[in-house]
Parts: C-alpha cells; structure tokens; sequence
C-alpha cells in the first residue's frame, strides 16, 4: 500500500507567462489544502539569450548588460508571483542562472520540496518550445512527483 503524505514544500518556477501564472494558481490551492509552503523559483538562462543575440564572446560589456537585464526582469517576475500569494500562505523566492531543467530539479532538492508544480510552456528564447522541453526534462529527471498545468 502506497501511503501519500501531505505535501510540506511546493517548488513553483515562475517565469510571468500564462501557462507559469496558472500553475501559480494551482499550487497556492494545493499549498492551503496541504498547510505547505511555496518557493517560486525563476531561472535566468544567460547562454539561451546570448545564443539566440549572436552574443561574441570578446564582448564582455554586453553580456553584463544583458545579465542584468535578465536578472531584473526575473526579480520583477517573482515579487509578482509572490504578490500573489494569500498571507497564510509561507512561501520564499530564489533566483538561479543556468539550465533552467537542471537547476529546477536542483532547487527541488536544496528546498526540500515534495512537489514540482510548473507551466507547460513558458517564455523561454523559442516561445512554447523552450518551456516544453524544461518541463519535459524535469518530468523525467525529478525523483519526486511534478504537476505539470496548461
């Protein structure tokens, strides 16, 4: 007999899509229904924006610029998300750099969460297929359960 406990820790990475906005909505219920706490993630993806600029690696400038850019729109979209979030619901942030799959899964861990609830498709570099294959890998590589809304 399998027993489910209630869940303790939801990761929830954000990105201000759609998709990302519904999936917040879903585990803020579950969170209420389980008493568990949030953590919205944001993943800064530098080498997918650069690839798709034809970033040059002799311009160090420009990839501050656009590391910055990119961090403060991922801060914009987690205090967003986390506006969102009714009081009696705990819930903290973090924003990571790096393949956004591998370092949700990684997050997952350093949390301690018990579920992984994200968007189908986000608003990666190539809209709708980067967010896909991200949900995708973490739906594969996760060790624990991944609800995955539209």
């Amino acid at each position: 007999m399998i027993i489910i406990k209630p869940y303790q820790t939801i990761l929830v990475p954000v990105d201000g899509s759609e998709n990302s906005q519904s999936a917040l909505a879903h585990a803020i219920y579950l969170a209420k229904q389980c008493n568990a706490a949030l953590h919205l993630l944001h993943v800064v993806n530098l080498a997918a924006a650069l690839s798709l600029s034809g970033y040059d690696q002799g311009h160090y400038s420009l990839l501050k610029e656009v590391q910055s850019a990119l961090t403060e729109t991922g801060n914009k979209v987690l205090n967003e998300a986390a506006a969102k979030i009714p009081a009696p619901v705990k819930h903290s942030i973090s924003l990571e750099m790096g393949a956004p799959g591998q370092i949700i899964i990684d997050c997952a861990d350093k949390c301690k969460a018990h579920l992984i609830v994200m968007g189908s498709r986000g608003l990666g570099p190539v809209k709708g297929l980067f967010m896909g294959s991200v949900s995708n890998h973490v739906m594969g590589q996760s060790p624990i359960p991944v609800l995955i809304v539209k």
